[in-house]
């Protein structure tokens, strides 16, 4: 008898990564440093490393891979007597970031941004799911990647910042193309950056087709 689809908000996870081995995936390819994080200190580059990754794998999570977790009373303070469950994409903001080494998530305090969002402890990522969503660090072009983050993280910014008051899209690239990260942005990368911006921005006029009419007096 054919086993019956269970509900991606049901099933749980098999051969379970923390946020640490998840990320290592990412980072080298490779099955000894996915089970064990390594000496951080003895990789040359490993900033360039990481950064990479963690923007993949934020992204990934953010458009729908499943990840677990033990919501939080707020950024700072976890609750571990939540139950362990599915996180929504929704929940998961676009300044979110994971701490590897005690295996949680929490929005970016640096900045002077506050504390805002929820914060979740005990993650767990399938790693089936992680190796389908994402392609190890040596098989992708990692400037272009590290490029389209930041412009989703620049983009989500500037339209809920202004949320009624959208740009033409072609400013908006002019002015990414003249910070020193957006120099030579390939215009297919600024186009996904863009539609994840106008979704994890919320609601703002930035997705809205056309312009505001302007009455005219007759």
């Amino acid at each position: 008898m054919a086993a019956e689809a269970v509900p991606a908000a049901k099933r749980r996870e098999t051969r379970a990564w923390t946020g640490a081995q998840a990320l290592a995936w990412i980072m080298w390819g490779e099955p000894r440093n996915v089970l064990n994080w390594p000496d951080t200190d003895a990789i040359p580059g490993f900033r360039e490393l990481f950064d990479h990754a963690h923007g993949a794998l934020c992204a990934a999570v953010a458009s729908g891979m499943p990840v677990w977790g033990r919501r939080g009373q707020n950024a700072l303070t976890p609750d571990l007597l939540q139950p362990r469950r599915l996180i929504p994409p929704d929940e998961w903001g676009p300044d979110m970031r994971i701490i590897p080494y005690g295996n949680y998530a929490r929005p970016d305090l640096s900045g002077g941004r506050g504390a805002a969002g929820s914060r979740f402890d005990d993650l767990g990522f399938s790693a089936a799911e992680v190796m389908r969503c994402l392609k190890p660090r040596s098989e992708i072009n990692v400037g272009t990647v590290a490029q389209e983050t930041k412009c989703r993280v620049h983009l989500t910014r500037l339209m809920a910042t202004a949320a009624e008051k959208p740009q033409p899209k072609a400013d908006v690239l002019a002015g990414v193309r003249a910070t020193p990260w957006g120099k030579n942005i390939p215009e297919r990368a600024f186009d996904r950056a863009w539609n994840a911006a106008i979704k994890n921005a919320g609601d703002t006029d930035w997705g809205k087709p056309g312009r505001p009419r302007q009455n005219r007096r007759t």
